[in-house]
């Protein structure tokens, strides 16, 4: 890829589909995509009515969260979606997969 010269200004030959063609070009984006995907199924789990149809409250003590059923659920049968704040950012991999645990406690009344 050489410059060529004329009376005017350089003109260079851009190799636009070499790169598109390339390993680079191809997977260009792909990771962005597969944020984007996992982002919007996760923020889809939160909004759906199943979700907001149980019977859950949200309690802040302190500097703690607590989730208190408001009716009755059978061992094992209620199934939350994981937290996820709106504006996270993900990560590929984690030093600690097995680090965020969630335990719950029936509080009978």
């Amino acid at each position: 890829m050489k410059p060529e010269t004329a009376a005017g200004p350089t003109v260079i030959q851009i190799p636009w589909r070499e790169w598109l063609l390339s390993r680079l070009g191809r997977e260009a984006g792909v990771e962005a995509a597969d944020m984007a995907a996992v982002t919007s199924v996760l923020q889809g789990l939160h909004t759906n009515k199943g979700m907001t149809d149980l019977g859950l409250d949200m309690l802040v003590e302190g500097k703690q969260l607590r989730v208190v059923a408001t009716q009755c659920y059978e061992p094992g049968c209620l199934e939350l979606a994981p937290c996820f704040p709106k504006n996270v950012r993900l990560l590929k991999e984690s030093k600690k997969p097995k680090q965020h645990h969630h335990h719950g406690a029936a509080l009978m009344e």
